[in-house]
């Protein structure tokens, strides 16, 4: 079970060592804590479709991508879970392989092309990707272990895509693919929006691949999502196709909560940060990783129009924290960024832990080690 799956549910390993160790009641005065900073500011949408067909979901992953490149440009290949979503939703064909490789193979870093039954030359720790029949002869397909792209599908959505007969119609071009990844790090690099205010236009620019980013990780998260809603019945030709078809009404909206973000938040602008924290307790739930660490803060992006607070919320931040079991990321304290109102709150970590557990002396690093037994354990 995932993180989530498992805070969910309160009789799994992590669901109830939570339950345990920080009792329900003693959350109460917290979420109101939280209800009251969020009932105090106005929620801004600029969404105007049904509300029960706005993708709420889909702008909360743009504007998490958005909130990333406030503090450094992160290169797309680098995008985990975005990166993988592409290349699962990419058709790659061989001959479109084949040809690039053999015409501009610097467009896909990390692999090469020979002869078949040839080796590359180099000393490189080439892996065979495939091989290839054409016209004029047969080739393989090498690559570098954990480069990027990643053009390896996962089997369970190579068995999505044996399950959906559209999946052909709708996939992208290989080249369409590359193009996307090629213009997000090409305008992101030009905007610089880690060095400086990006203008409205640049801000709806720079929204237009935070949505795409998010539709490419909806689908390596869950498995769903594509194809998305904006596409119809058209197949992308190429980059601009895919990105022009994406609603005006989502662009604004995550341009919107974007543009508020970069300045109340102007004094974060290009400071370090960590991005994408991945807990070395993740394998034990099948994934965890947080939102961004600054200055010793784990802080986790709700995009939310809601004005209660959710028990799960803190839950979350909490898991993180345990399966940090070595405390490689020093946590001091922890806190939500609620760009939707513009605000935030956040504690120190041992007043938190006391509070919610309702013990003066509690042991993280005890804590820690209990919960890796017991997830370890349970496997």
């Amino acid at each position: 079970m995932s993180l989530k799956q498992q805070i969910e549910k309160k009789d799994s390993p992590l669901g109830g060592f939570l339950r345990e160790v920080f009792p329900s009641k003693r959350n109460r005065g917290l979420l109101a804590g939280i209800k009251g900073v969020l009932n105090g500011q106005e929620t801004v949408c600029l969404l105007d479709s049904d509300p029960r067909q706005r993708p709420y979901s889909l702008v909360g992953h743009a504007v998490d991508y958005r909130i990333r490149y406030h503090f450094d440009h992160t290169a797309g290949d680098r995008l985990k879970w975005a990166s993988k979503g592409a290349w699962a939703v990419t058709n790659i064909r061989n001959q479109d392989l084949f040809r690039i490789l053999r015409t501009n193979a610097s467009r896909l870093p990390g692999y090469i092309l020979t002869p078949f039954g040839h080796v590359p030359e180099d000393t490189e720790d080439w892996q065979c990707f495939g091989d290839i029949e054409v016209e004029d002869g047969d080739f393989t397909v090498w690559r570098i272990p954990n480069s990027s792209p990643d053009l390896s599908v996962p089997p369970s959505l190579q068995l999505l895509r044996l399950a959906d007969p559209d999946f052909e119609r709708t996939a992208l071009s290989l080249d369409c693919t590359l193009e996307i990844f090629d213009l997000l790090d090409r305008t992101i690099g030009k905007i610089a929006p880690h060095r400086r205010q990006p203008t409205p236009e640049e801000e709806r620019e720079i929204a237009r691949f935070c949505l795409a980013l998010g539709v490419f990780e909806s689908m390596e998260r869950s498995g769903q999502g594509w194809p998305p809603s904006f596409l119809g019945a058209a197949i992308p030709r190429n980059a601009t196709d895919f990105l022009e078809s994406i609603p005006e009404p989502w662009v604004r909206d995550a341009a919107g909560l974007a543009g508020m973000f970069a300045v109340s938040r102007a004094d974060w602008r290009g400071v370090p940060a960590t991005l994408n924290p991945e807990f070395a307790g993740a394998p034990d739930v099948r994934g965890a990783d947080g939102d961004l660490i600054v200055d010793g803060c784990l802080w986790d992006i709700k995009t939310t129009i809601r004005k209660n607070a959710d028990r799960k919320w803190l839950d979350q931040l909490l898991g993180y924290i345990l399966l940090d079991y070595e405390d490689e990321y020093a946590i001091e304290s922890v806190g939500f960024l609620f760009p939707r109102q513009n605000a935030s709150v956040h504690w120190p970590l041992a007043d938190l832990m006391q509070e919610l557990s309702g013990q003066a002396d509690i042991s993280l690093s005890d804590l820690r080690l209990q919960l890796r037994r017991r997830l370890r354990s349970d496997s």
